[in-house]
């Protein structure tokens, strides 16, 4: 029997239009005008659960469980226009698991905010903290059932160490959640460590900058107070700056501030974003930043 899923942008249309289980009714009663034998099931975006690491990389539907690459056809269906970006995420996992979907055009829209991102490491084999994304009721239980505390629960589309919070139990989690119900989160495994680095990348070069919170904070940002220092680039590993630029690369960032995070135990490294709009003209060196700004832009405008 084939398999034909619905993602709706919500569980019911606006007032006046109609609701969505008539829209199954209809699909239904569409395919028995044809010889096929299929099924037809319904979701809304904000019931589906994406999980994003090394071991697992899925977007499953709540209620069932059931992956939605795994369909034989997905309609994506409603308003689009005030949640583009998820159903961009949503149709690119569908393109790169090979699966029917329309329409097409919708995987050509470049996502953006840290869940996308995330998957994007994902489908380069990049490492990457575990990530937990879904923004609707199902959201604490997700966060919960994949990840243990504590945990990292941030603004999707935060920066600068804005809505990012270490969580240490059910009832800061719940309370997170609940005072900041406008925003989208991603829920990621903590990182033990003693520091991070940002590769402020420019064209064909780069500098690396080591950032280190202060003790009774998680956040490694300057912008937060975080102390700086330089990196000479010979003692920093070159296959790490490799996979870097081919995180920025497979964004098309051609000036990105890639994150990177060594686990204080392991030694493993984790990419955590790639910043389009990385600290320049502010923070730390700004003098190396500038010389760095005056190379790629001679490198743009060179015959």
């Amino acid at each position: 029997m084939k398999q034909v899923l619905i993602i709706t942008t919500a569980r019911e249309f606006e007032t006046g239009r109609q609701p969505v289980i008539d829209l199954q009714k209809f699909s239904k009663d569409a395919l028995g005008l044809t010889n096929l034998n299929a099924e037809v099931s319904i979701a809304a975006l904000d019931e589906l659960i994406h999980v994003i690491d090394a071991t697992e990389h899925r977007i499953y539907i709540a209620s069932t469980n059931r992956d939605v690459a795994e369909f034989d056809f997905v309609w994506l269906r409603g308003r689009f226009v005030p949640i583009m970006n998820e159903i961009a995420i949503v149709a690119e996992y569908l393109q790169r698991k090979e699966v029917k979907f329309a329409n097409e055009s919708y995987a050509h829209r470049e996502a953006f905010g840290k869940c996308a991102q995330m998957h994007t490491l994902a489908h380069l084999n990049l490492p990457l903290p575990k990530t937990v994304y879904c923004f609707g009721e199902a959201a604490k239980t997700a966060f919960m059932k994949h990840l243990p505390f504590p945990m990292i629960v941030k603004n999707d589309h935060g920066g600068h160490g804005e809505k990012n919070y270490l969580v240490h139990s059910e009832a800061e989690l719940e309370e997170i959640l609940a005072t900041n119900q406008d925003t989208k989160f991603v829920a990621q495994e903590f990182i033990p460590n003693d520091a991070d680095f940002r590769i402020l990348i420019a064209g064909q070069k780069q500098m690396i900058i080591r950032r280190q919170g202060s003790a009774d904070s998680h956040l490694n940002n300057t912008s937060a107070g975080a102390s700086a220092s330089l990196v000479n680039e010979d003692d920093f590993d070159p296959a790490i700056v490799a996979e870097a630029r081919k995180f920025a690369a497979a964004l098309y960032y051609d000036m990105s501030g890639v994150d990177v995070m060594f686990h204080k135990e392991t030694g493993n490294h984790y990419f955590l974003e790639a910043n389009s709009q990385p600290q320049i003209i502010s923070g730390a060196f700004v003098d190396k930043k500038q010389q760095l700004l005056a190379d790629y832009l001679a490198e743009k405008l060179k015959n």
